[in-house]
């Protein structure tokens, strides 16, 4: 006997093919069989006729990190058939924080939240501890966030970082990688992220090259005129320090290229073309 048996449903497996019906066979955390299981006993059976079956969305640009701490159940996120989010978007990520740095991030993070969060963690490790007490509704795939990692080197002001201010960077990366982040984020048309060059970015992204699997995200630089060259900016970013790309938003924000998007996609698939792994 299984533990549960969806029945009836239309499944939308993911791979591409056509929805088709069929049963769905739970056992534990596995699904365990799907097909035609009508002769199949089960503790329990839900009747999904009318109903499409699939498996969990991911949700890969949120900025949920603090709002699970608030309502871990992510009930939002849950009723809409997501069950990954991936967090630390725009370079911002609760983590690292410098020593009496809290007042500071909270307030760079506070129009992404609105309840107050008591800070108890100065980086990931700490921050996905308060995570599991809390007992979290969804999986998270936490980035580590450019914006922070100057926050808590540099500062939030608009100066250049120096080299040693670099290599403390590319320690913090490291350290975030070492406890589970997915990749490095940037937020260039937000402070304090913005007040970095791309060679900064690069330094640190090639401190996260050598975890396999890992990736850089951005949100390029919107500026006026930057449509193009944002774009083009994220995949410099990511050719040099050899990692994929995401690039967070795919706008044109500025009147007198509106009607061009074409053009920005057209960044995107030349490099595509030619190898390189971006996506947007």
């Amino acid at each position: 006997m299984i533990d549960l048996l969806v029945a009836n449903g239309r499944v939308v497996d993911g791979s591409g093919q056509p929805a088709y019906p069929a049963d769905v066979a739970i056992s534990g955390e596995r699904i365990v069989s799907v097909g035609d299981l009508a002769h199949v006993e089960a503790a329990r059976t839900i009747d999904a006729t009318g109903m499409v079956v699939s498996p969990g969305f991911i949700d890969i640009h949120t900025h949920s990190d603090l709002s699970l701490l608030v309502e871990p159940e992510g009930m939002s996120k849950v009723r809409q058939g997501v069950t990954t989010e991936v967090t630390g978007n725009c370079g911002y990520s609760p983590y690292p924080v410098a020593p009496e740095g809290a007042d500071a991030i909270c307030e760079m993070m506070s129009g992404l939240h609105g309840e107050e969060v008591d800070w108890m963690w100065t980086d990931l490790a700490g921050y996905r501890d308060i995570a599991a007490e809390r007992g979290l509704g969804i999986n998270v795939a936490p980035l580590v966030g450019h914006g922070a990692l100057r926050g808590a080197v540099v500062g939030f002001e608009d100066r250049r970082a120096t080299s040693d201010h670099i290599t403390a960077m590319q320690r913090l990366v490291a350290e975030a990688m070492e406890q589970g982040a997915f990749g490095l984020s940037t937020g260039l048309t937000l402070a304090p992220s913005a007040y970095g060059d791309t060679d900064e970015v690069v330094a640190l992204a090639e401190a996260m090259a050598f975890y396999p699997g890992r990736f850089y995200t951005s949100h390029i630089r919107l500026w006026a005129g930057y449509h193009i060259k944002g774009v083009a900016e994220a995949i410099e970013i990511g050719r040099r320090a050899n990692v994929p790309v995401q690039v967070s938003h795919m706008a044109v924000n500025d009147p007198p290229y509106w009607g061009r998007a074409d053009s920005v996609i057209a960044v995107c698939e030349d490099a595509v073309a030619d190898g390189f792994d971006v996506t947007f």
